[in-house]
């Protein structure tokens, strides 16, 4: 006699048979969720060194950039590239804080972040150096340096304790924890900026740039004439000896008036200015510097520039109308390639000349400046400063040949 399941056996069967296709399919599900979890996982790692790459890649070739193009022009204004570079910082680590909220656009934001911050770091790197020879008694350049990096070592390590300290006191408010970088950064990006404007006016360089040189010798002519070379001059005859005798002790009387008549580095610093414009530049008369692009002197060139014979420079004169008050007197000077710190400290002393209406004649100004020069420059070395070599920015250094 054949068995024959009965009806109760038959929906346990059904049942187990509809148990195992249900299983069957989750695994297939799940195989399917695992491939494409895969799939996306790879995708995400091949997109993400993509990303560090350009990310990065940005980064480096701003910081080329910035050693290619302004390296050249970092020793002739070291304060005022200093003080952009930290406003150029502080942008990009407000722009990287503000990657976790927009999330969309990490990839520009993070590149330009990068970028700013390659950027600033390269402009300090570079002119650090230079503050630390200021600082230099002797040839310890190096102990200054070590001992500089132990200053910021100190520095970090106190702001990553405070740092600490604030994420514990908010770690169990999840809202404030989150938003407490962008409730730090305006408090402590405007303190960090306030000290580095102090300890730039700490610094006294001794080197001479076009603004230093413009503020000493508007103090130098403005001190008065008793430095002039002796009126008393002239032939030597019966009463010449005591004429000339005379010029001799004037001379030597007005050796004090020049050294006292030129500015300390320390008055200097305290009056250069390295965020706004220079006031010698913006004011009355104001003196660009430019080359010829080191090409030789032409024809032209002479009928635009006043030559002064035995000079070594180009000088001339134009007038801009302006929107306001009118007219105003530009001054363009070029300079030949073998001049020395002497001719553009004349150039420089013949503008203070014209822009304190001492004279009103160019050609008397330039006179007087080469005068006066000589004086000047001892005046300069007695007060401590560095008169060889003057700094130049690329652009300034454009000489011309002849």
């Amino acid at each position: 006699m054949m068995w024959t399941p009965s009806g109760s056996e038959e929906e346990e069967a059904k049942k187990r048979r509809s148990e195992e296709e249900e299983a069957k399919k989750r695994r297939s599900e799940e195989a399917t969720h695992s491939l494409s979890a895969r799939c996306v996982a790879l995708a995400a790692r091949s997109r993400s060194p993509i990303s560090r790459v350009l990310k990065d890649g940005l980064g480096r070739l701003g910081r080329l950039t910035v050693a290619t193009k302004f390296g050249e022009s970092f020793d002739a204004d070291l304060k005022r590239f200093r003080f952009a570079s930290s406003f150029i910082y502080a942008a990009a680590l407000l722009i990287e804080n503000l990657t976790p909220y927009v999330p969309q656009y990490f990839l520009p934001m993070a590149a330009v972040a990068n970028v700013g911050k390659s950027m600033g770091l390269t402009t300090y790197i570079s002119t650090q150096p230079a503050f630390y020879k200021s600082f230099a008694k002797a040839e310890n350049i190096a102990d200054i340096s070590a001992k500089s990096q132990a200053q910021q070592m100190a520095i970090d390590t106190l702001g990553l304790a405070l740092a600490v300290s604030l994420n514990l006191a908010v770690k169990r408010n999840a809202s404030l924890s989150r938003m407490l970088p962008l409730i730090m950064f305006p408090i402590l990006v405007p303190g960090d900026l306030f000290s580095i404007y102090h300890e730039l006016r700490s610094v006294h360089l001794r080197t001479l740039n076009v603004e230093r040189a413009e503020l000493l010798a508007a103090a130098y002519v403005a001190a008065g004439d008793d430095g002039q070379r002796c009126r008393n001059g002239g032939r030597i005859g019966r009463i010449g000896r005591r004429k000339a005798s005379g010029c001799r002790h004037a001379a030597a009387a007005s050796q004090p008036h020049q050294t006292e008549a030129v500015l300390t580095p320390e008055v200097v610093s305290k009056m250069e200015r390295f965020v706004l414009p220079s006031v010698a530049r913006s004011g009355a008369c104001p003196l660009e510097i430019r080359g010829l692009d080191g090409r030789a002197l032409t024809e032209a060139d002479v009928a635009r520039f006043r030559v002064t014979r035995g000079a070594r420079y180009l000088l001339t004169r134009s007038v801009d109308g302006g929107s306001g008050s009118g007219v105003k007197d530009t001054y363009t000077a070029t300079f030949r390639a073998d001049c020395k710190s002497k001719d553009i400290l004349q150039v420089i002393l013949a503008m203070a000349y014209l822009r304190q209406g001492h004279v009103d004649d160019l050609g008397e100004a330039e006179r007087r400046a080469a005068r006066r020069v000589p004086g000047f420059i001892r005046g300069l070395e007695a007060r401590g400063w560095q008169c060889d070599p003057f700094t130049l920015a690329k652009a300034e250094r454009m000489f011309y040949y002849t």
